[in-house]
């Protein structure tokens, strides 16, 4: 309710009328921002509207219209101020457009089939007095826009801010801008990729409506296909999830849709493009397109929407706002054409929504269907076997050969074929000269000739390795007070009898948020591995257990938690709801003991399936009665000097009854760097010196192993200290 009254009382306080919108600031300050547009200058101003002044930062905005001679400015008002509602006001130039209008009429569009979209209004800004003709205000899709709107208050929002933020690759999220719950890590994005590259047809059909509010999405679509705006696929969109941990459903919001109506694309614009000539398809995108059953979605909702838009579109919102601007481009000061340019740039509006659909219909009914080539494969005699989903509509396939990934060198093409199946086996290519080539096929027939949506694959010969196995969480140390502390972690072991590849496989505790994805990472049969929450704590007590490198970004709870483990296609495949008490064993609840599986055969989830192991627990090691160590001896490393060393560095250790000690050096990525050292000790305190001046300059972790037990500490070397 609280959200419903905030968005009801922001919108009334905006005006019908055009909003002045007055800025104030030193001239010699906005040159040299404008000099420099990539260097985020943020210029000191005072912002008048409706007779009230705002303190405020101006910024230039925008990668390409940045460089144009009328510039997109983003306003930061001071803290604690706000303007019918808002505290940033991206005000976009709208420089290319020369009726001013265009990017407003598509998200009232996108409004008027239901969608939601950021609110969106003509101004007039002015600059030291003199107006700047209009600019369009468009709200930030971020916190405040998730309250305003009916979002989830707690939805998570991404904004894909840079080219190639297609949802195509978990190594790109850094194209993509988190605006709530920074706190957090990006887990369920790449989960959402993860799901997108690798689910089977099968399951991305019957699981896509639990992974995206599937209606939203296809009118959309349709909308961004009516509007042919190309560019929210690769970079102008926000993607918006109902919760942090991906239990939600995620939701595509377009941004920034200048290049649209006409501008950029033309009438004949294929309706199924999910990208332009230089970005790599958006995944989610050519998946639906792609698939038959959500294709025939996308078809009946644009069928739907097709005639609605040109209805809409003659009804007024055209005429309405070119009335509304038409004084403010007269005085426009960047304004480079005639008023009976406008004029005939404004008829070009009214004219585009019938245009669009009227060239939609034989592209329907006449050209190949959206298609995709699926991964290749390698036969045991080197042979590639390449098939591809069915284009229909009397299709022939040209399939090709080359080195060049985008195929624009005709030159790099060394074999093609014809052929009408969607399927052939490629002869002779193991070995030669070539060492990296791509596969393309062109579907065609007598109306049109497409490439498929996922343009090209590389013909890499790899190993299929099962996405799915018997993995379970085998051993837990959640306590750490004392002497052993390696800080929080979990096991996982592979009881199966295959490897299993854990890329897209996740884990969590029990707030649904805290979510942890792996990455690719193979498991042979038997073999373990390990989630850390603190690699530092950890590799000092185990520098040589193997582990998953990305550390999961939160703790396990002394007084219990609920671990899950998900396969990729978000199934839980495992369970362990652990306490401290009774029935389940209660040292682990003290210093230094791990809660260990007797046998990964036997239903982790019940408490008489555990057992506890102390001194650290067996983290890489299969779970044993008897650990690795003798009960009775202790070993501590107590002290290493000097730290930083240039040279040698001696090690102060105390050992119980005394025996046989192993010195080694390893570096922060678990390789041991010099041989190891090998003495024996009484009982008591010994001191021991290791020549570590051959290893350059860097950390390095000192480990000391003794009656099973290993304690390590860190060092540094640099060149010059003695």
């Amino acid at each position: 309710m609280a959200a419903l009254i905030l968005a009801v009382s922001m919108l009334s306080m905006w005006p019908d009328s055009l909003v002045r919108l007055s800025l104030q600031f030193d001239p010699g300050e906005w040159d040299y921002a404008c000099a420099y547009p990539d260097s985020e200058i943020q210029v000191q101003a005072v912002l008048t509207t409706g007779g009230i002044t705002y303190p405020c930062t101006m910024q230039i905005r925008g990668q390409t219209s940045s460089y144009y001679p009328k510039k997109s400015v983003k306003v930061r008002l001071a803290p604690g101020y706000r303007l019918h509602g808002f505290d940033e006001l991206n005000l976009n130039a709208q420089y290319m457009d020369r009726t001013r209008i265009r990017e407003n009429l598509c998200y009232l569009f996108h409004a008027q089939c239901g969608q939601i979209v950021p609110f969106a209004a003509m101004t007039e800004v002015i600059y030291n007095g003199e107006t700047q003709g209009p600019y369009l205000f468009v709200e930030d899709v971020d916190g405040d826009f998730a309250l305003r709107t009916w979002l989830p208050d707690d939805a998570v929002v991404y904004k894909c801010r840079e080219y190639g933020a297609s949802l195509n690759s978990p190594d790109r999220l850094h194209l993509y801008l988190k605006k709530t719950f920074e706190d957090l890590p990006d887990d369920d994005l790449e989960w959402f990729v993860r799901w997108l590259m690798t689910a089977p047809d099968s399951a991305f059909t019957t699981d896509i409506s639990a992974r995206v509010h599937l209606d939203a999405l296809l009118s959309c679509v349709a909308a961004n296909t009516l509007l042919a705006h190309g560019s929210t696929y690769y970079h102008n969109y926000h993607m918006a999830l109902d919760e942090p941990g991906s239990f939600g459903r995620w939701r595509m919001i377009p941004w920034d849709m200048d290049k649209t109506w006409g501008s950029d694309y033309g009438p004949d614009w294929p309706y199924y493009a999910v990208a332009n000539q230089v970005s790599e398809p958006n995944t989610l995108l050519w998946r639906l397109w792609t698939s038959p059953q959500t294709r025939e979605l996308l078809l009946d909702r644009l069928a739907q929407l097709s005639p609605d838009f040109v209805q809409w579109a003659a009804s007024g919102p055209v005429d309405s706002l070119a009335a509304l601007v038409q004084p403010l481009v007269l005085v426009d000061p960047y304004r480079d054409y005639t008023m009976e340019q406008f004029g005939e740039a404004v008829q070009s509006l009214r004219d585009w929504p019938a245009q669009r659909v009227q060239h939609i219909s034989p592209m329907i009914s006449d050209w190949p269907l959206p298609f995709r080539i699926d991964p290749t494969s390698f036969d045991s005699q080197g042979n590639v076997q390449a098939r591809w989903t069915d284009a229909a509509r009397g299709s022939r396939y040209q399939v090709r050969l080359s080195t060049d990934s985008t195929f624009l060198d005709e030159t790099a093409v060394y074999w093609e074929t014809m052929t009408g199946d969607t399927s052939i086996t490629i002869s002779g290519l193991s070995g030669g000269s070539r060492s990296v080539s791509y596969l393309q096929v062109m579907a065609m027939n007598p109306f049109r000739t497409e490439s498929a949506l996922n343009r090209s694959v590389r013909l890499t010969p790899r190993q299929s390795v099962p996405r799915f196995g018997s993995v379970v969480v085998n051993e837990v140390f959640y306590r750490n007070d004392g002497l052993v502390s390696p800080g929080d972690w979990v096991e996982l072991m592979n009881a199966g009898e295959d490897s299993v590849d854990l890329s897209g496989w996740a884990f969590r505790d029990t707030q649904d948020r805290n979510l942890h994805v792996m990455g690719d990472i193979l498991l042979a049969p038997g073999e373990f591995l390990v989630l850390l929450a603190d690699p530092g704590a950890f590799f000092l007590t185990y520098p040589e257990c193997p582990v998953d490198p990305d550390p999961f970004q939160f703790g396990l709870s002394s007084d219990g938690e609920i671990l899950r483990l998900y396969d990729p296609l978000g199934a839980q495949v495992d369970y362990v709801p652990y306490l401290p008490v009774a029935p389940w064993p209660e040292e682990p609840a003290n210093d230094g003991w791990s809660l260990s599986l007797l046998s990964p055969e036997r239903d982790n989830s019940k408490p008489e399936s555990w057992s506890a192991t102390h001194n650290g627990g067996t983290p890489g090691m299969t779970n044993s009665g008897d650990p690795p160590w003798s009960p009775g001896y202790s070993l501590d490393l107590q002290r290493l000097y000097p730290n930083p060393t240039g040279g040698s560095v001696t090690a102060s250790v105390l050992v119980s009854p005394g025996g046989a000690c192993v010195f080694r050096v390893f570096d922060l990525a678990g390789r041991e760097v010099l041989p190891p050292l090998s003495t024996t000790m009484n009982a008591g305190v010994h001191s021991l010196t290791l020549d570590v001046g051959p290893l350059p300059s860097g950390l390095y972790l000192l480990q000391v192993s003794y009656a099973g037990l290993r304690r390590s500490v860190r060092f540094t070397r640099l060149n010059g200290v003695q």
